[in-house]
């Protein structure tokens, strides 16, 4: 009896459109059930950046660059495979390079390995992660032969090497998300266009293999994109508010970790209660908190990159003023539409 009478509540609920029992009417669900509902639809973003983390802490690559035995062991490359160690194929893409790498890997597998995960499924999205490892050793094994009649044994030596693709599986789904800039339109033209500029300076910089597998692996998710563009997108579970509470709670953790690779000495401290505060904020906080948000993440951001300069930093925050402080036709839309971009 009692159950009928709950199905009959919740019926009454839902036809005058109220919130189903257990929350009051006129009441907004609390923001950390909004966000599981996109985090539940980024399993392989969320997995593979706390795994990153994770491997980070445990093998020191927090504090010092991976050590030659660390690097033999787990990342890939033409030796790592002719002396039969297959498993750095997949091992690799949980390594960092350099301690302050960890926060654009942070930062990008949220943003772009979450992107693709929203617009072309879970298995694709994986796909393409991996994909960022294997394309380079691919392009290592081409680029062999050049080098070898161009009498350039140093760069021999450096397409052998054992490397980490944690960065270039996350541009790798990055290219998947925006397609290629003069072939796309609005949003994705804008973000294709500034990343590939972004890595064509690198690689004019830096004119040797690391950059340019990185310029390599996101061309080659551009392509990726016109074989899965026609796939169904769940991008529309992610409003403003929502995408705006996510990122806070990155730019949160993003500080916490450069306080960290900081040495945790007095100045650069007032990061861990700025980066403690966005995430409570954004996870227990109702109603409108564009402002503290934007407030709280623009100090953490000016902080952030006095003592630990960075990109990633630069564009975690620059996402969250936009989320916060635009409204407009070039952001997300504020309610929910599953099935839709």
């Amino acid at each position: 009896m009692r159950r009928i009478y709950s199905d009959r509540r919740r019926r009454i609920a839902e036809r005058d459109n109220l919130q189903p029992p257990g929350i009051a009417v006129g009441q907004s669900p609390p923001p950390s059930t909004a966000l599981l509902e996109v985090v539940r639809l980024i399993p392989w973003a969320m997995f593979t950046t706390a795994l990153i983390i994770i491997v980070a802490c445990v093998n020191g690559t927090l504090h010092q660059y991976p050590t030659d035995a660390q690097l033999d062991r787990w990342g890939a490359g033409l030796d790592a495979m002719h002396d039969g160690h297959f498993w750095t194929i997949i091992t690799t893409n949980f390594l960092i390079d350099h301690p302050v790498a960890i926060i654009s890997t942070i930062v990008l597998s949220i943003v772009a390995t979450g992107s693709c995960e929203l617009f072309f499924g879970t298995k694709r999205a994986i796909f393409a992660w991996f994909a960022g490892a294997w394309l380079p050793l691919l392009l290592a094994a081409i680029l062999l032969v050049p080098a070898h009649f161009l009498h350039m044994p140093g760069t021999i030596d450096r397409l052998t090497a054992p490397e980490v693709g944690s960065s270039t599986a996350t541009w790798c789904c990055a290219g998947a998300v925006v397609g290629v800039p003069f072939l796309v339109h609005s949003w994705r033209r804008l973000a294709g266009t500034g990343s590939f500029l972004f890595l064509l300076a690198i690689v004019a910089y830096r004119p040797d293999y690391g950059s340019l597998e990185h310029l390599s692996t996101f061309v080659a998710g551009m392509a990726f994109y016109y074989v899965w563009r026609d796939q169904p997108s769940l991008i529309g579970v992610l409003t403003r508010e929502r995408g705006a509470r996510l990122m806070s709670i990155v730019c949160g953790v993003v500080f916490l970790i450069e306080l960290v690779l900081t040495g945790l000495w007095w100045a650069p401290f007032a990061l861990l209660p700025i980066g403690i505060a966005l995430i409570l904020i954004s996870l227990f906080v109702r109603g409108s908190i564009d402002r503290p948000l934007a407030i709280l993440t623009l100090l953490g951001g000016i902080l952030a990159n006095l003592f630990e300069p960075n990109p990633a930093t630069i564009l975690a925050v620059a996402a969250v003023l936009w989320l916060t402080l635009y409204r407009g036709k070039w952001t997300l839309p504020e309610e929910p539409a599953l099935g839709s971009e």
